[in-house]
């Protein structure tokens, strides 16, 4: 699925008013040569990236959050540039250019049939082909009112109009918007607020639009950095050169064997320490869980600057980082040292960067299916442990984060059953997830540490024979579904990597008592001590 940025649940635009304003700080005109646009940006606004996998909104600002916690604002002042080529009516729903990226599972023009009883499938929307059709289509809960058209110039219409919502769902946000149209495409703007801020964003907003250019898009950015790579050994160079291409002002870029890093910190000794032990750890990845066929794509690996600038660029609620699988990127963030606290700053960094980046190799690794999440979502944790020395693990301790949370959990039996959980699809898994991560967690460290496992035969192949099994399965799995033409049948394939991960846990529990393996990691996981601070 798409990691939208949480204020699209929260948009509520207003009304433009017809006033200039200057920014605090002033402005810088800028220049975007490849997409043709140059227009004021206000000094207190930052440009914050856009998901790898947004079709839309081809560049995004929000106001810089103050470093005084107590001055930061509930909601951050944001603006939205959209871009639309005109398509016809006849076109599917979806961009005709600008950024190129990969559609979601399941996109494009749907069979006639369903394949259940061969009942007419609901219709696919019209083709976005102009704001109004963004407005209805991909911000679903609002609605534009009394647009009107302003004067027209260079070929450009210019229209303004307020985006209204229930109030319930918003009643502290605010915003405007305008956009331009011409024969080819719209160009819109749109941004929000809190509503004590409204009539100063407003102006802010107005200003930039008044002073916009539209010349035309320069493509040659990509093949710029393609040429920055052609006497470079490294993988995916043509994917490394998109990235690149895309970085906005601000952010920088170093490669490594497999990895591209994307970064907005100005902790030079951060990215080092990630670009050696992010290798350091794909080795360990490897050894351990070799690729059913060689792992080949470049992984992107986005650390922001902070948990602010995180959590706007999509960054889900409770979270340290995450896995965006469509877009084939891994991001997290500068986490903040605590004075005189131990696991804090690089130390949190590393447990979410060696928990992710498992979740980043399994993925192909398994030919891009996820296993079950007490294997997937507790193998990330279990390699959160990691110790490198001389560019290796040397070790793999005890995760902090987990530790305390599942050694309560078992004494007041609040812990899940071994026989349930290693069958738990995520949603299950994710239902409970404080107690089942940790509970996770715990159960793959004790298969992989426990002295009782590796005296156990039938324990010690648990963890290699579904690993296995869950490949050769999704393979043969594969097969069908291509002889049956249903290898992008959404339905069909979920079944099928169902039907994959069941024989992977039965093949690796095949005759294990499962009472007994409970009983045994239960002693062990309370034996183990918490990290100290």
């Amino acid at each position: 699925m798409r990691l939208p940025r949480q204020w699209l649940l929260l948009l509520v635009l207003g009304y433009l008013v017809p006033a200039f304003a200057s920014a605090q700080g002033g402005y810088d005109t800028t220049k975007f040569k490849e997409l043709g646009l140059e227009f004021p940006v206000p000094r207190d606004y930052e440009q914050i990236p856009t998901q790898p996998d947004e079709d839309w909104v081809v560049l995004y600002f929000a106001e810089r959050v103050p470093k005084d916690k107590d001055k930061r604002k509930a909601l951050r002042p944001e603006l939205n540039v959209v871009w639309i080529d005109m398509v016809p009516d006849t076109a599917p729903s979806t961009p005709a250019s600008g950024p190129d990226a990969p559609p979601l599972p399941g996109e494009g023009a749907p069979d006639a049939k369903s394949d259940e009883g061969g009942e007419d499938k609901k219709p696919p929307p019209p083709p976005i082909n102009s704001f109004e059709r963004y407005v209805e289509q991909q911000l679903t809960l609002w609605k534009l009112e009394s647009p009107k058209a302003l004067e027209a110039e260079k070929g450009w219409q210019r229209f303004e109009a307020s985006l209204v919502i229930d109030s319930k769902r918003g009643p502290d946000a605010r915003g405007s918007a305008i956009w331009f149209k011409s024969p080819k495409r719209t160009i819109g703007f749109y941004g929000i607020c809190g509503k004590e801020d409204l009539e100063k964003q407003q102006k802010i907003w107005k200003t930039i639009a008044d002073k916009l250019e539209i010349g035309d898009a320069e493509n040659a950015s990509a093949e710029k950095w393609q040429r920055f790579y052609d006497n470079k050994d490294c993988l995916d160079t043509a994917y490394r050169a998109e990235v690149r291409s895309k970085l906005v002002r601000g952010w920088n870029a170093d490669d490594t064997k497999n990895y591209i890093l994307i970064y907005d910190t100005k902790d030079r000794p951060l990215i080092r320490l990630i670009s050696t032990e992010l290798e350091a750890m794909r080795g360990e990845y490897e050894r351990l869980f070799p690729a059913a066929l060689p792992v080949k794509a470049v992984s992107a690996v986005r650390i922001c600057k902070d948990e602010a600038e995180y959590k706007q660029y999509g960054g889900p609620p409770r979270s340290g980082g995450y896995w965006n699988w469509i877009a084939g990127e891994l991001v997290f963030f500068d986490y903040e040292n605590v004075k005189g606290k131990a696991n804090t700053g690089k130390a949190n960094s590393r447990i979410v960067l060696y928990h992710e980046a498992f979740h980043q190799y399994i993925h192909y690794s398994c030919g891009e299916l996820s296993p079950h999440s007490w294997f997937n979502e507790g193998t990330g944790d279990y390699f959160s442990g990691s110790v490198i020395s001389a560019g290796k693990v040397n070790r793999v301790g005890v995760n902090p984060w987990r530790i305390e949370t599942i050694q309560e959990a078992i004494r007041r039996n609040l812990h899940v059953e071994w026989r349930k959980i290693i069958r738990f699809e995520q949603a299950e898994y994710y239902a409970n997830p404080s107690i089942c991560y940790a509970q996770g967690w715990s159960m793959i460290y004790f298969l992989r540490s426990s002295k009782a496992v590796e005296k156990n035969p039938q324990w010690r192949k648990i963890l290699p024979v579904y690993f296995d099994t869950l490949k050769s399965s999704w393979k043969t799995e594969q097969t069908a579904l291509k002889a049956a033409g249903k290898l992008e049948n959404d339905k069909a394939k979920a079944e099928a990597q169902a039907r994959a991960r069941e024989e992977a846990v039965a093949k690796a529990f095949e005759g294990v008592d499962l009472d007994k393996i409970q009983e045994a990691w239960q002693e062990y996981t309370l034996a183990l001590k918490v990290p100290k601070d």
